[in-house]
C-alpha cells in the first residue's frame, strides 16, 4: 500500500491549488503498481493516523468522500479514474 509520503504530497497539492501535481502523484502511485483500491484504503487509513494535519470536520468529510469512492471501486469500477474523481472532490472541498 502507498505510504504517508504519497498521501502528504496529494494533500500538499490540494492545499497549494496545484491539481496537476495531484494527478501526477496519483498516476505515479498507479504506475508503481498500487491499485485504485490500495490507494483509497491507504488514504482512508492515514486520515486517522495523522490527526495533526486536518481538523475533525475536514477529516470526516474526506472520509465520507473516500468511502463513496471505495464503494464504487468495490462494486467493480476499479479504475484510476475513480480515484482521481474522489481526489478532485477533496480538492474542491479544500478550495
Amino acid at each position: 500500500k502507498p505510504n504517508i509520503y504519497y498521501m502528504n504530497k496529494v494533500l500538499d497539492g490540494c492545499y497549494n491549488k496545484d491539481f496537476k501535481s495531484v494527478i501526477d502523484i496519483i498516476m505515479e502511485m498507479n504506475n508503481n503498481s498500487f491499485s485504485p483500491n490500495n490507494i483509497v484504503q491507504a488514504f482512508m487509513k492515514i486520515l486517522f493516523e495523522d490527526r495533526a494535519r486536518l481538523n475533525e470536520e475536514t477529516r470526516l468529510k474526506f472520509y465520507d468522500i473516500l468511502s463513496n469512492v471505495f464503494i464504487k471501486i468495490s462494486d467493480g469500477s476499479d479504475t484510476i479514474l475513480q480515484v482521481i474523481g474522489g481526489i478532485a472532490k477533496l480538492y474542491n472541498y479544500i478550495n
